[in-house]
């Protein structure tokens, strides 16, 4: 097996959590051409599949793609800031997610990363890389912080980076190689009640991309579909 499929078999502590509350359930995952209905480990709790109450007032900040001609980067922005993302990336949960990560968006991975946002034809703001989820969070129905972002920008898409991020979000029996590039559709409820869609779409980890190059081609045909669902 190669090294993406190995990091799908370690277990952590997020990875028990879920799979400590979980139940066996039916989602449809689609294509851009086909579909199929997949049993999987859906992450449930106490508030049955419902995002956490959150506070208005919380000054919390991510990262926001730029894509000015010769200048693009990540700016740091805040979540009273009023903008619309397209696309929310949710990376490595240990290294790059939670709160306090201290990323530093100079690395190649990042730039990598910009790299996609062009390829999916992102304009500035489009993209936002979490970097903010509690660290006392085992899945992202535990997170405050999510529950508001997701609430006040309703996104189109959910990039899930690596295995770590898939398994925070719910599926802990899904190997990455076998369903990265394909739309997981997962419907929740918000804090009012209302049900909300959330379409998960995962990919390869940059990082992973710079250590095994031969995958880039692999993650271009995957954002080719993404394409397709934007």
């Amino acid at each position: 097996a190669d090294k993406a499929d190995k990091a799908d078999k370690v277990s952590s502590p997020i990875e028990n959590a879920m799979l400590e509350q979980s139940e066996e359930v039916k989602i449809v995952e689609t294509g851009p051409t086909d579909s199929s209905e997949t049993s999987v480990k859906k992450i449930i709790n106490s508030s049955n599949s419902t995002l956490c109450d959150y506070d208005f007032n919380d000054d919390f900040y991510f990262y926001a793609n730029v894509m000015g001609q010769g200048d693009r980067k990540w700016e740091k922005v805040s979540i009273q800031k009023d903008i619309s993302p397209k696309i929310l990336i949710c990376g490595d949960l240990e290294t790059e997610s939670y709160e306090d990560s201290d990323i530093d968006t100079s690395l190649p991975k990042f730039d990598l990363l910009l790299n996609i946002c062009s390829a999916l034809k992102l304009e500035s703001y489009d993209a936002v890389f979490m970097d903010f989820f509690e660290k006392s969070t085992k899945t992202f129905l535990e997170s405050a912080r999510f529950s508001h972002l997701i609430t006040k920008s309703s996104p189109q898409f959910i990039i899930l980076l690596g295995a770590s991020s898939l398994r925070y979000f719910g599926y802990v029996d899904k190997r990455l190689s076998k369903v990265h590039g394909k739309k997981i559709v997962k419907s929740i409820c918000d804090t009012s009640g209302n049900n909300v869609v959330l379409n998960l779409i995962p990919l390869f980890h940059p990082e992973y991309l710079l250590v095994n190059p031969n995958m880039k081609r692999t993650v271009w045909n995957d954002l080719q579909q993404v394409l397709e669902y934007l």
